[in-house]
């Protein structure tokens, strides 16, 4: 029988070791994006599913038909508040969010600069834009400013593009020198605060907060579905912009409305966290410190790579991405679940294990899963 043109592009993969399946959760949880626990907190849970009875379970369209409600529009508005800007925009998700945001701008008017590791979801955002785009390595401000110098439009809105903290390597853009080099310029900067969302700035707002970087930055994109725990997104800008997207932006204007118990999760989401933000933000901190501290110290010498201290993410760089994948399967024999990280979502020979130390592990756990890390890279060093 004549092999599918499907069957041999997954020959192909495997043959590279780029195959992916489907793995339910399974062991102590050392991989997900759910770093304060939210997910499973009892209280936050019942404070969601007592005010859900109070609103519809769908919102029956589209925001520009009938899916807008005034519940809608409050839940804007304090979500706006929460990230020190005018106004936010809510979406179903961070990809829609970031879809919605980059692909409504016009290809004629807009020239865009991105860091090379930014997420998948902006990368295909710009893309549908069609707008001039430049792209400059990671973190790497001396070559944007260059790019700047020489491709910047006047006249024109020139966007840089950044995620606070990256998800895949764990490391921070320096947020506050690019907002310089954008003033210098004349562009505008955009910042995709996914991973810093909850953990830093006050209350949780991120990093853009933390920095008290609200004027400078043009537009702040936001998840409910890493440290809230729920789901949902939002893009935090300024009102004028906001009024834009809600005309320009095919994602927004043709998705069905959030459903209402999206939007009570991510309001009851937030309130809890805002009410136990230090506490909650000091123990995750202390834990994820302990740990990176223990890991840095098992891959010096060898040739692991750690990237992403201080934050929520730690990335171990095993290059091989054999090596990657032997030593997940390792650890899953030992019940702890971590994944792989390979090419296209990571570049090529820095396949990595991207690990996080959610806040419902406790210290013996997370001992236990260090010990058993550096036994690993011992193994293969």
């Amino acid at each position: 029988m004549e092999t599918s043109l499907f069957s041999q592009r997954k020959l192909e993969l495997q043959e590279r070791g780029l195959y992916r399946s489907l793995r339910q959760p399974f062991g102590l949880d050392f991989c997900s994006n759910d770093y304060l626990g939210f997910s499973a907190n009892k209280n936050l849970q019942e404070k969601i599913l007592n005010a859900v009875q109070e609103v519809p379970l769908g919102s029956t369209g589209s925001r520009l038909l009938r899916g807008h409600s005034s519940f809608l529009a409050e839940c804007e508005q304090k979500l706006a508040a929460f990230s020190g800007q005018q106004s936010a925009l809510f979406f179903g998700s961070g990809y829609q969010a970031n879809l919605g945001l980059f692909s409504c701008l016009a290809k004629e008017d807009t020239v865009i600069f991105s860091d090379e590791l930014i997420h998948a979801s902006i990368i295909d955002g710009i893309r549908l834009s069609g707008c001039e785009k430049y792209i400059w390595a990671h973190n790497d401000v001396s070559e944007l400013e260059l790019l700047l110098k020489r491709k910047a439009r006047p006249g024109k809105l020139n966007i840089v593009v950044v995620e606070s903290i990256y998800s895949m390597r764990g490391d921070f853009a320096p947020l506050v020198t690019l907002a310089d080099l954008c003033s210098q310029y004349g562009a505008h900067l955009i910042v995709d605060e996914a991973h810093a969302t909850g953990l830093f700035g006050l209350h949780g707002a991120g990093r853009v907060s933390e920095l008290n970087l609200q004027s400078p930055v043009f537009a702040s994109v936001h998840t409910a579905g890493k440290s809230l725990g729920v789901s949902g997104a939002w893009i935090a800008t300024s009102q004028e912009f906001t009024d834009y997207m809600i005309n320009h932006s095919r994602p927004f204007i043709y998705s069905t409305a959030p459903a209402f118990y999206q939007q009570v999760a991510v309001q009851e989401a937030i309130a809890y966290l805002v009410s136990q933000f230090q506490e909650l933000r000091q123990e995750f901190m202390n834990k994820a410190g302990k740990f990176q501290e223990a890991l840095a110290q098992s891959v010096d010498g060898t040739s692991f790579r750690l990237s992403g201290v201080g934050g929520p993410v730690s990335s171990l760089v095993c290059g091989d991405v054999a090596r990657a994948v032997r030593v997940m399967d390792r650890l899953a024999e030992l019940g702890f679940d971590v994944r792989a990280i390979r090419p296209p979502s990571v570049p090529k020979d820095e396949a990595l294990l991207r690990i996080t130390i959610p806040l419902s592990r406790t210290d013996a756990e997370i001992h236990s899963f260090a010990a058993a890390l550096k036994l690993l890279i011992q193994e293969e060093a």
